[in-house]
């Protein structure tokens, strides 16, 4: 509950057992890098709100995106996701703030309003790009 309660980097104590007896410990709250929406030097990146209340955001791929966070380099443009809301459906589903979607049952994607466009009530299969990986 400490932890859940404090606010990222705040130092807090926790109490845990160990063989029935009780610890002590301090520990400092960091922000899990999947779950943040990234910011850069001038604020927060603005995408597209998937629809359904999936619980995701995307905008379309470009350089300074692919440079910000780290991106592998693509041939063509694809939609890459900004942000996830804890517990949502996309989170739920394992999608992660940094993937680039490739497609959305077997639709090619090439920009954010095609992931908008394709997505309907319902299942929706994504094939997405995480790194090096095709998932």
């Amino acid at each position: 509950q400490a932890v859940s309660d404090a606010k990222i980097n705040e130092t807090v104590k926790v109490v845990f057992f160990r063989e029935g007896k009780p610890k002590n410990l301090q520990v400092k709250v960091l922000e899990h890098p999947e779950s943040k929406v990234a910011k850069n030097s001038e604020g927060s990146y603005q995408g597209q709100k998937a629809p359904f209340d999936l619980g995701f955001y995307v905008m379309d791929y470009s350089q300074k995106l692919a440079i910000d966070w780290g991106l592998p380099g693509l041939r063509e443009p694809r939609p890459v996701v900004i942000d996830i809301s804890p517990n949502s459906p996309a989170a739920c589903s394992g999608l992660r703030v940094g993937d680039i979607i490739l497609d959305i049952k077997n639709q090619k994607t090439i920009k954010a309003v095609d992931v908008i466009k394709y997505l309907k009530k319902g299942v929706n299969p994504l094939r997405v790009l995480r790194g090096n990986n095709v998932l």
